[in-house]
């Protein structure tokens, strides 16, 4: 069972979070990001289709890359786009990379969870809205119970397109708020207003969504503790079924020179754990549930009642409910997860249009799992969302040692388990999910 938070004590963990952040690459693999060759790819994507059944089921992703604008926070592979053409070009590439695949693997594998994201998803026109549908269910069977969610930026969710988007299957929306609800200016982007939020949430609860998520940021460099908690709670109560909370990371825009010679230091590791640990108290006090170790949703929710048995999973798309651990991954920087290999898509336009054209998998980078590697990301990924996993009765890992060390997870009877510091730290750095590109550094 996971053990209540305790905010109080963890506020005094700003010595521990320092040493324990500067061993934080550990817990990752970005660092061992590598190239992967075709017939890399090739061999782990069969010895995975021979493993599998096609009707067990498997994560499906797919990337569509285009914004109107580019915000300075993302993660995201973009691109900036203002006309058709370029759009309806990548959604004929998208489905020539599926079907390459597809015809190595089998046609018509069930998938078990289906999330397209971006970029900004509902920055498609209706129509090519409807060919995307059209491309997943020509190569895949969509289970019926599955969640299918598509990430929506809410200044472009009309009623009508809301509606085109439920009628097409979809079940769940995921709203990115990098910079929410104040007038504010963090420079982060993908701000919303309350009343437009308000409105969006209002018109997907009328047509019979069956999820609001919101993905927020906290600990900007423009932003202080009180404006945060204050959004919070501005945000909360709209009630969104699920809320991920990821910390602010630089990005390339804020490491230039010219651009931050006159801005504030960024917040330093210890001070967005303080601030996370603040905002616990608020989903408390709201009636939020902590899922994991990034996520809080209401109670009843599938991811709480998951959470509770023990059944909770969590992969590179983030928290589910299926026990599947790979991920198939399409489109613009795209990941797949295999056994023994977590592959990218490349994130430059020409090179994956290159390969899809050529008809090749527009794979680039990515990570090699031996045995101790894949038993390490087993019991990372255990902990991340069930908060505790089974102690391996031999294992030489540097990365338990450490966490071990600073305080993050502690072991007793045969189990590893994450620490209330622990819980909160991970939040910050155990981000395996689509927000964290594998060559991040």
């Amino acid at each position: 069972m996971a053990k209540k938070f305790d905010s109080k004590a963890l506020s005094g963990h700003s010595e521990i979070a320092d040493a324990a952040f500067s061993k934080a690459r550990r817990v990752s693999f970005d660092g061992e990001a590598a190239d992967v060759s075709v017939e890399r790819y090739w061999r782990a994507m069969h010895d995975w289709a021979r493993a599998s059944k096609v009707d067990e089921g498997v994560p499906l992703y797919l990337h569509l890359p285009f914004c109107p604008v580019r915000g300075t926070q993302s993660t995201r592979v973009a691109e900036i786009t203002h006309s058709d053409p370029p759009i309806d070009s990548y959604l004929e590439l998208l489905h020539a990379e599926i079907s390459t695949v597809t015809k190595n693997i089998g046609v018509g594998r069930r998938v078990s969870q289906l999330y397209i994201g971006g970029g900004t998803p509902n920055y498609l026109s209706n129509s090519q809205l409807i060919r995307l549908a059209e491309t997943i269910d020509a190569h895949f069977d969509v289970a019926d119970g599955a969640e299918r969610t598509i990430e929506i930026d809410p200044s472009r969710a009309s009623y009508a397109q809301l509606s085109l988007l439920r009628g097409l299957g979809f079940t769940h929306l995921q709203i990115e708020l990098r910079e929410f609800l104040s007038a504010r200016d963090a420079g982060i982007g993908r701000s919303c207003s309350p009343d437009l939020l308000h409105d969006v949430f209002s018109t997907a609860r009328t047509l019979g969504f069956k999820g609001i998520a919101v993905d927020i940021t906290y600990g900007a460099r423009n932003t202080s503790h009180d404006d945060v908690l204050e959004e919070l709670e501005c945000l909360l109560e709209l009630k969104p079924d699920r809320i991920l909370c990821h910390a602010a990371q630089t990005s390339f825009a804020e490491n230039d020179e010219h651009h931050i010679s006159d801005q504030p230091k960024p917040l330093s590791q210890a001070a967005k754990l303080s601030m996370f640990v603040s905002m616990l108290d608020v989903f408390e006090l709201c009636g939020y549930e902590w899922v994991g170790v990034s996520g809080f949703a209401l109670p009843g929710d599938a991811w709480c009642e998951a959470q509770a048995e023990g059944r909770l999973y969590r992969n590179w798309i983030g928290y589910t409910t299926e026990r599947a651990f790979s991920v198939l991954g399409f489109g613009l920087g795209a990941v797949t997860e295999l056994p023994g290999l977590i592959a990218q898509n490349h994130e430059d336009l020409r090179a994956w249009s290159a390969l899809v054209t050529a008809g090749l998998p527009a794979v680039g980078k990515g990570v090699e799992l031996n045995t101790l590697k894949a038993k390490e990301r087993e019991i990372l990924t255990c902990l991340s969302a069930n908060l505790n996993a089974e102690a391996p009765a031999v294992m030489d890992s540097a990365i338990v040692s450490d966490l071990k060390e600073s305080g993050v997870i502690e072991a007793d009877a045969g189990r590893l388990s994450l620490t209330p510091f622990g819980r909160a730290f991970f939040s910050q750095v155990h981000e395996w999910d689509r927000n964290q590109r594998l060559g991040a550094n």
